[in-house]
C-alpha cells in the first residue's frame, strides 16, 4: 500500500521597492552624445536587473527644422521575468537640497509578462532649455531619483505525507476483553 499524500499550493503576491539615485556629472559633455542612449546605472530588484538610461539631447523636428530639444530617460528591464509583474516607476530630478517638484517628476505603470524585457521611456522628459535654466542642473551635475516598485506572484507547492498509524485493533479488543465495567460484554461460543 502506498503512503497517502496531499499537495498544498501557496500563492501570494510579494512587493519589492527601491529608490536608486544617479548623479550625472559633466552633463554638458554628455550633450555631445546627442540622441545616443547612455547607461547611467544598473541595480537589482525582485530578482531582476534594471538599467537607467538617458539621452541628453533628443531633437524634435518640424518640417526639417529643429522644433525643440529634450532630455529623455528610460528604465530597461535587463533580465526576462518568469512570472508577470506589475511595475510602478517614478523618475524625479532633484535640486541640490534633494527636493523635487511636480514639473520635474513623471511616473508610469506597466505589466511585464513572461519573457518580456522591454522597459519604460519618458520621451520628452524636460525641454533642454528649461533644464539648463532650472535649479536641477547645478555645477554641470544632474541628480536623478528613480523609485521602483515591483509586485509579482510567488507560488510554491509542497507534497505533504499523511502518516497513518499502524493498526492496533487487536490490542484494543484485548483491552476490552480484560476490562471490567465495559459497556459491551463478549461471550464466546
Amino acid at each position: 500500500m502506498s503512503d497517502p499524500s496531499k499537495m498544498v499550493s501557496v500563492c501570494k503576491t510579494e512587493t519589492f521597492s527601491t529608490v536608486h539615485h544617479v548623479n550625472i556629472v559633466g552633463y554638458s559633455l554628455a550633450n555631445d552624445f546627442g540622441d545616443t542612449s547612455i547607461k547611467a546605472g544598473k541595480f537589482n530588484l525582485a530578482g531582476h536587473t534594471w538599467a537607467l538610461c538617458y539621452r541628453p539631447n533628443v531633437v524634435i523636428y518640424d518640417n526639417y527644422r529643429i522644433k525643440t530639444e529634450f532630455i529623455t530617460f528610460s528604465l530597461v528591464l535587463v533580465t526576462q521575468p518568469k512570472v508577470p509583474m506589475a511595475v510602478s516607476f517614478e523618475l524625479s530630478l532633484l535640486n541640490q537640497d534633494g527636493k523635487s517638484s511636480p514639473d520635474a517628476t513623471k511616473s508610469l505603470k506597466r505589466i511585464f509578462k513572461e519573457k518580456d524585457s522591454d522597459g519604460f521611456t519618458f520621451s520628452n522628459f524636460m525641454e533642454t532649455s528649461k533644464l539648463l535654466a532650472s535649479e536641477y542642473l547645478k555645477n554641470d551635475s544632474l541628480l536623478v531619483q528613480c523609485s521602483l516598485q515591483v509586485k509579482k506572484p510567488s507560488c510554491t507547492e509542497k507534497t505533504m505525507k499523511i502518516v497513518v498509524p499502524p493498526p492496533e485493533m487487536n490490542q484494543h479488543f484485548g483491552w476490552l476483553f480484560g476490562s471490567k465495567g465495559a459497556d459491551v460484554t463478549f461471550h464466546y461460543s
